[in-house]
């Protein structure tokens, strides 16, 4: 269904109908009307070409897309590098279209960090050097944290889904707080 606004830069449309909702302002009320009856047939007759870009988007391409933003912004090679860890150790996921990555998805792999043993400290030429131990659950909950942020960044480009990297987050919090560890733990 299509309103049509008098505003102070002429007359707004607005379309909402079939999950779209489109806008534009135009200086004549008759192009308002033509324009909305041209952009409602279209939502009638069109639906299945008009492809919404979280199903033509992968994980890999949001994580781009956020890096690109942080460039342009000129925030610290930390932020950055962060992103490309969460692409390196979330890979299985890099090549799912955004709106069919669900939160057992991501927890699978969440889990799998968990589970794993990981090297901390000792020398880079040294395999042998450092503590072995298990994957700190503050050090996986830091990786879901940035990989829900590349999600958000989508939703707020416009991307229509829910994060799914969120519930995750949630469940790992509970499962810090049952244990008593504090997320700054390393």
């Amino acid at each position: 269904m299509a309103t049509i606004a008098k505003s102070g830069q002429g007359y707004k449309v607005q379309i909402r109908k079939k999950n779209h909702q489109i806008y534009a302002t135009f200086s004549e009320k008759e192009i308002a009307e033509l324009w909305a009856r041209y952009h409602e047939d279209l939502i009638d007759n069109m639906e299945n070409f008009d492809v919404p870009p979280e199903e033509l988007i992968t994980v890999e391409q949001c994580c781009e897309l956020k890096i690109k933003d942080l460039i342009s912004k000129n925030v610290s090679r930390r932020s950055l590098e962060d992103i490309e860890i969460v692409k390196k150790e979330f890979s299985e996921l890099m090549n799912c279209p955004l709106n069919k990555l669900t939160s057992e998805m991501v927890r699978k792999i969440s889990n799998q960090m968990l589970n794993s043993v990981v090297r901390h400290g000792g020398s880079l030429n040294n395999i042998n050097s450092g503590l072995h131990r298990q994957c700190s659950p503050a050090t996986v909950l830091r990786k879901l944290r940035c990989l829900s942020a590349v999600i958000g960044y989508m939703i707020e480009k416009g991307a229509n889904i829910i994060n799914p990297v969120q519930v995750v987050i949630n469940q790992v919090k509970m499962s810090m707080v049952k244990k008593g560890i504090s997320e700054d733990e390393e």
